[in-house]
C-alpha cells in the first residue's frame, strides 16, 4: 500500500475508531516511538496547556469520525499517547503537503524546508596558534602540548594527562570551541570534567600551576571541578569571575546576553561582579548583569538548568526567551511576531529533534505557523 495522505489519514481515523487491524496499530505505534519522550513532554506543561491541547485532541477525533462526542472528556493517560499521535500526523500531514506542492511548482525564493544544523566541527586552538578540527568529535591521534599529552578515548570528549598531574611553572594555552547543534566534553590535566554547550568555547591551560587553576569560558558549561583547595579553581566569563576549590555548577554567559547565570548544583561558589562578592548554596544561581546592576541571588531550577548536558531542553520560560535558545543551539535566526510577545512556554524536548519539529509541536500549543528561508525562520501567530 502506497502510503500517502489519504492512507496516512485513514489508518489515523480507524485507530481513533478503535477499528484499526494489528499491522495498523503496530505502523502508528512505530510513529509514536519515533517521537521519543512524548510524555516528559506533556508532563511539563502547564495546566492551561494540556487543557488546550486535551481539547485540540477531542474536537480532531470529533472531526475525524464524522460522528459527534459524548461529553465525558478523553482519560489522560490516552491524552499523553493522543498527543503524541497527533503531532506526528500534523509532522505527516505537513510534509505531505510540502512535498507535494515542491513536485508540482518550481523552486523559487521565499519559505523552504531545509536542514539549518550546523555541522562544523569541534576546533582546538594549540599553544602555537594551530587549529585542529576535531572531525566526528574525535582526536584521532595524540598531541604533546608543553608536558601534557591530549587525546580522545570516545567521541564527543578529550583528555589532557599530566605526569602524575604534575602542575606547570609557566600557563601555556590551549582554546576549544564548539560549534552550533554540539555538545563536548573535555577533562582539564587537573582532573577537573567540564562539559561545554552548543556555541561555546573554553581557554584552559593544558597544565595548572602549582598556586592557581584559571580558566575562560564563552556561552555555557557545566563544571565538576577536581578538589584541591591549596589551588583554588577561577572562572572567568565576560564580566565576572567564579572561584571555587571543589564543586559542580554550570555557568551561562553567551555574548548575546547582558547577563551571566552561575547556578550552584553541589559545593559552594564565590561570584565575583565589578566590586560584588556573592556566595551561593546548592540549588542557588547568581544573576550578573553588564548594566552595572547589583549581583541577582535566587533559587534555582536546577534540573531545568541542567537539562542541556542530558541532552534535552526543559522549558519554563517566555516565549521569546525559548526562540532565543533555540535560535542558539541550532544557529539560526529566529523572527518572532511580536503578537506572541506575552506567550509562554512548558515542555521538555531532546535536542536530537530538528528545530522543525520543536517548533511545530510548540506551534500547536501556541497557535503559531513558521516558514524557513535559509538559515532564517518566521514565526507567524495564526489569527
Amino acid at each position: 500500500m502506497k502510503l500517502d495522505k489519504a492512507n496516512f489519514d485513514q489508518i489515523l481515523r480507524k485507530y481513533l475508531a478503535g477499528q484499526a487491524t494489528q499491522r495498523e496499530i503496530d505502523f502508528l505505534h512505530a510513529y509514536y516511538n519515533a517521537f521519543e519522550q512524548s510524555p516528559d513532554f506533556t508532563d511539563q506543561l502547564s495546566s492551561l496547556e494540556r487543557n488546550t491541547l486535551e481539547n485540540q485532541i477531542n474536537g480532531r477525533i470529533a472531526a475525524t469520525l464524522d460522528t459527534p462526542l459524548p461529553v465525558k472528556k478523553v482519560n489522560f493517560g490516552f491524552f499523553k499517547y493522543a498527543a503524541a499521535i497527533l503531532v506526528v500526523a500534523t509532522l505527516f500531514t505537513a510534509y505531505f503537503f510540502y512535498t507535494e506542492g515542491q513536485n508540482n511548482r518550481p523552486t523559487k525564493p521565499g519559505i523552504v524546508k531545509t536542514s539549518v544544523v550546523n555541522n562544523n566541527d569541534v576546533v582546538l586552538k594549540l599553544s602555537n596558534g594551530k587549529e585542529v578540527k576535531l572531525t566526528n568529535d574525535v582526536l584521532s591521534n595524540a598531541i604533546k602540548e608543553n608536558g601534557a599529552t591530549v587525546f580522545s578515548n570516545e567521541q564527543g570528549e578529550l583528555q589532557y594527562k599530566t605526569a602524575e598531574g604534575q602542575p606547570s611553572n609557566e600557563n601555556t594555552y590551549n582554546e576549544i570551541t564548539i560549534p552550533y547543534g554540539k555538545q563536548f566534553k573535555i577533562t582539564l590535566a587537573d582532573g577537573t570534567n567540564v562539559w561545554l554547550n552548543a556555541a561555546s568555547s573554553l581557554k584552559f591551560p593544558v597544565a595548572f600551576k602549582a598556586s592557581e587553576r584559571t580558566v575562560y569560558v564563552t556561552g555555557e558549561a557545566y563544571f565538576q571541578v577536581s578538589k584541591d583547595a591549596s589551588r583554588p579553581f577561577t572562572v572567568h566569563t565576560k564580566q565576572s569571575q567564579i572561584v571555587v576549590t571543589g564543586t559542580e555548577f554550570n555557568v551561562a554567559s553567551y555574548p548575546d546576553n547582558n547577563a551571566v547565570t552561575t547556578t550552584l548544583v553541589e559545593g559552594s561558589v564565590r561570584v565575583g561582579f565589578e566590586n560584588q562578592q556573592l556566595k551561593l548554596a546548592p540549588g542557588e544561581v547568581s544573576i550578573s548583569n553588564l548594566a552595572g546592576q547589583p549581583i541577582i541571588k535566587s533559587e534555582a531550577e536546577v534540573e531545568n538548568t541542567i537539562s542541556w548536558k542530558s541532552g534535552y531542553f526543559v522549558f519554563d520560560q517566555p516565549l521569546k526567551e525559548v526562540m532565543n535558545i533555540l535560535s542558539r543551539y541550532y544557529g539560526v535566526q529566529i523572527i518572532l511576531d511580536k503578537k506572541l510577545g506575552n506567550s509562554s512556554v512548558a515542555g521538555k524536548f531532546s535536542n536530537k529533534r530538528s528545530i522543525e519539529q520543536i517548533l511545530t509541536y510548540i506551534g500547536q500549543l501556541k497557535g503559531f505557523s513558521f516558514g524557513t528561508n535559509g538559515k532564517t525562520i518566521e514565526i507567524r501567530k495564526i489569527n
